[in-house]
């Protein structure tokens, strides 16, 4: 079939034809059969490209290895250690986990800082294990489950490394496992999110005092959900971003119990009765989150602090859990410019207790 002098691929009449029964008439589009021919051009075209790119890596790598056969390999070691640092900061982490085979560079390795924007430590069943890494910035750390593993690595990585987001979701419950999860700790980290596929480590690590400490490593916390946590634990979450005095900003769990909730909130003073708000604390205010006139939950602002629940269906708090959300603005010009984006529909009375 030809549109012009453009000629149409027999793949492509398959693709369009498909599922069209015998018989049936179907009619396409010129536009769509140009749209068809202009990809297969620029497919041609990323062909021819990519076919020269590798030409041109096999004639430089067929150069450098003469170069090596000719003068030896490159006296690395000759460099002064301000060089050699900034060699390694532009390596990925496998790369430079290898300098541990030379006294020296192994010395310099540890004294190196860098960042990466993006760390994943996961865990799967698989033949091989590998730090696997599409760029400098995005680096993932696999464990294969059927293998025993030292924490070594990952206290090196705490020393040396600052991450933009740290990822973490293991489902082994060695005392590896159990290491590697308090060493969160140790990192300096933008974002957290923090996954616990095992339930006994989950219960064992997971509670209030390790909340507590990773607060004050990272700005932005995720979290699964908080089974372990008490209500005495979320009220010194409460206490610790309100006064500034731990790092995290922003406290997000997607689900969470609504006994949780609530015992948190009669420890802050409020509670929730026949639709009204008891509260020995006057100083709140207390919205209710609608969409499209249903109601979804309740946000709390106490000065710049605001406490996000989505729990309610038809009545405040009647869901067994929800999301829930704590996060400390910088000003109250910016708590202002928040509500009045988030169209809180109904402000409820606050009833003195």
């Amino acid at each position: 079939l030809y549109l012009g002098r453009r000629r149409i691929l027999k793949r492509d009449l398959r693709m369009m034809l498909a599922g069209v029964k015998k018989g049936q008439r179907i009619i396409v589009g010129s536009r769509r059969l140009a749209w068809i021919y202009r990809e297969e051009i620029w497919r041609r075209k990323r062909e021819r490209e990519n076919t020269k790119k590798i030409e041109a890596l096999k004639e430089k790598n067929g150069q450098l290895l003469e170069f090596l056969q000719k003068e030896g390999p490159f006296p690395l070691l000759a460099l002064p250690d301000e060089l050699i640092s900034g060699v390694f900061s532009l390596l990925p982490m496998k790369d430079r986990l290898r300098a541990r085979v030379n006294k020296r560079l192994n010395e310099i390795e540890v004294k190196t800082k860098y960042h990466v924007n993006n760390l994943w430590i996961t865990e799967e069943s698989i033949d091989d294990d590998v730090f696997r890494s599409n760029n400098l910035n995005h680096q993932t750390i696999t464990f294969i489950e059927e293998r025993a593993y030292s924490s070594e690595c990952i206290k090196r990585l705490a020393r040396n490394v600052s991450v933009g987001a740290f990822s973490i979701e293991l489902t082994g419950s060695d005392d590896f496992h159990r290491e590697v999860y308090n060493l969160i700790k140790e990192f300096e980290i933008g974002q957290l999110y923090i996954r616990f596929e095992n339930d006994d480590v989950k219960k064992e690590i997971f509670v209030d005092s390790f909340l507590i400490d990773v607060l004050k490593t990272c700005k932005t916390i995720d979290l699964t959900d908080l089974e372990y946590i008490t209500g005495d634990g979320l009220f010194q979450v409460y206490k610790l971003m309100i006064t500034g005095a731990v790092k995290v900003r922003f406290f997000y769990v997607p689900s969470v119990s609504t006994d949780l909730c609530l015992a948190f909130l009669r420890l802050l003073g409020i509670s929730f009765r026949d639709g009204k708000v008891f509260s020995k604390k006057l100083d709140i205010e207390v919205y209710e989150i609608r969409v499209f006139e249903l109601l979804v939950g309740i946000a709390v602002f106490d000065g710049t602090f605001e406490m996000r629940f989505i729990h309610s269906s038809n009545g405040h708090f009647d869901r067994e859990e929800g999301r829930m959300a704590f996060e400390l603005h910088e000003s109250i010009e910016a708590l202002e410019k928040k509500k009045n984006g988030q169209q809180w529909n109904v402000k409820l009375e606050i009833i003195p207790e």
